[in-house]
């Protein structure tokens, strides 16, 4: 901050050097910076009117082992504005049922006063938790949403996993092996690289080197 100050306004420098950067100052400011994310959000999600909206749910145990619930939100208003956010995350310190993820979920929707009965659809991986058409926690929601609206939710799988499932599946071992001997062959030598690079330069490609050396 000191350099940019001393080309864009050194004249000001000095109250740049004033700016405090204890551990007490920092910490409010990313507490300031959390909650007016927070309020943004707030004020979106309470703005759906007779909009509608649908979450992510993703469950992950971190390195102390607590499992951690991420719920995501995509919103649709009646002007058909789109947003989509992380809404909340939720530790779980206790079990992983599918009651638990739904009563969490709920406390999350509670907290934003979003109503449960605009809810239309739930993407989730494959967990038994998730799924479980008894005690899983996307049949817990709708049983709810259902008791609101009396509509059903729709169910989504993740993509990601999805792939997964397609690739255990598929036998793609003929496509795979030419995919991986031509990417060895791109990154066995410098001069191969190169000349690729400069072959998708005249060809005028769509995608760079690098997504396509990743890509395979």
């Amino acid at each position: 901050m000191l350099k940019v100050a001393d080309i864009v306004c050194p004249e000001q420098k000095t109250k740049f050097c004033d700016i405090s950067l204890s551990n007490d100052t920092i910490t409010r400011r990313i507490e300031d910076l959390a909650n007016n994310l927070k309020e943004q959000l707030g004020k979106r999600v309470e703005g759906l009117g007779s909009g509608a909206f649908s979450i992510a749910l993703d469950e992950r145990t971190d390195i102390s082992d607590t499992a951690q619930l991420l719920i995501f939100i995509r919103t649709v208003t009646e002007n058909f504005d789109i947003g989509e956010e992380l809404l909340s995350m939720e530790s779980m310190k206790d079990t992983t049922k599918g009651v638990d993820i739904c009563d969490a979920v709920c406390r999350s929707l509670d907290a934003y006063n979003v109503n449960l009965a605009s809810m239309v659809g739930v993407t989730t991986d494959g967990a038994p938790a998730m799924v479980g058409s008894r005690a899983g926690a996307v049949s817990l929601l709708s049983e709810k949403v259902v008791n609101n609206r009396g509509e059903k939710l729709v169910r989504y799988h993740c993509i990601i996993h999805q792939e997964a499932l397609a690739a255990q599946t598929l036998e793609m071992k003929h496509v795979m092996d030419i995919v991986v001997k031509t990417v060895n062959f791109l990154k066995s030598r410098g001069l191969n690289h190169r000349q690729f690079k400069a072959f998708l330069a005249q060809s005028e490609a769509d995608f760079s080197y690098t997504l396509l050396l990743s890509g395979g």
